[in-house]
């Protein structure tokens, strides 16, 4: 798979500038709530394992541009469940929220070439619906190439 589409990366950005902003009674960073808020939206299509398997094909699609990635995991825990991210933040240094969206993007991406880019805007809506979403978010074929 090649790299997120243009749009896709700069939504993904959006949605970690997004959780940066907003204020947080847990320690969690900014991608894990973008992704533990993008799972629980899409728990009931498909459920956590199913979640989890989407994210670390993502990161395992993304180490290739971002080697440092190799760091990031999925552990076996409820929502997101992302492991090493400290580490991998200081592997990264600038590089981290590149990569961090990156991830995001291509998640959205497969979860896009499973159940549609229609059903898969939908489930983004919701997980962020203070973002706008611009109409060629997901554009037709871009991601099956």
């Amino acid at each position: 798979m090649r790299a997120p589409h243009p749009e896709l990366l700069r939504f993904a950005e959006q949605v970690l500038a997004h959780e940066t902003a907003r204020s947080s009674q847990n320690h969690a960073t900014p991608v894990e709530r973008a992704c533990d808020s993008l799972q629980r939206h899409l728990d009931r299509m498909i459920g956590l394992r199913g979640f989890h398997a989407l994210l670390g094909r993502a990161i395992f699609l993304r180490r290739v541009e971002y080697p440092w990635l190799a760091s990031l995991s999925v552990g076996d825990g409820e929502g997101c469940a992302l492991q090493g991210v400290a580490e991998t933040v200081k592997a990264a240094g600038n590089d981290a929220s590149a990569g961090f969206a990156s991830i995001i993007a291509t998640t959205i991406a497969l979860l896009a070439s499973f159940i549609g880019e229609g059903l898969t805007t939908r489930f983004v809506r919701e997980a962020w619906p203070d973002l706008p979403i611009e109409n060629n978010l997901l554009p037709e074929g871009s991601m099956y190439e």
